[in-house]
């Protein structure tokens, strides 16, 4: 079994380089895209834990690809957004599904955490199925 990855959804991907080696070197893998349409063609085909997205990516707003996602993707995905916190903004993501509100701007520590944590529910959820 391939081991699950977090799928990382930026407009500017190289700004979360730093992210994703501090993932790896906690033996989680990611994968990073900058656009809705590259984030629904991983989700349908690799073995994916969790989306962490930007609420303004290039060619979909956030909460709409959530949305999408929840619907065509497997549903025990967990949902990690990111945008500038408001009430609005925290109404709306848990409306289309989301796990986790991150209030811009975030610590990479907070979000290497959150992912680490969700990673370690998956992975323990899988063994126990196993047996």
């Amino acid at each position: 079994m391939n081991s699950p990855k977090a799928l990382l959804v930026f407009k500017e991907p190289d700004a979360m380089k730093s992210l994703v080696d501090s993932l790896e070197l906690r033996g989680i893998g990611s994968v990073i895209v900058n656009t809705g349409m590259d984030a629904i063609r991983i989700c349908n085909s690799n073995e994916v834990f969790l989306v962490l997205l930007e609420v303004d990516i290039p060619d979909i707003n956030g909460y709409d690809l959530v949305y999408f996602l929840r619907r065509q993707c497997k549903s025990e995905l967990v949902f990690v957004i990111m945008a500038f916190f408001s009430m609005a903004a925290a109404s709306l993501a848990m409306s289309v599904g989301i796990n986790e509100f991150v209030a811009k701007p975030a610590k990479e520590e907070e979000l290497v955490l959150l992912i680490e944590k969700y990673y370690n529910l998956n992975v323990n959820q899988v063994v126990s199925q196993e047996f």
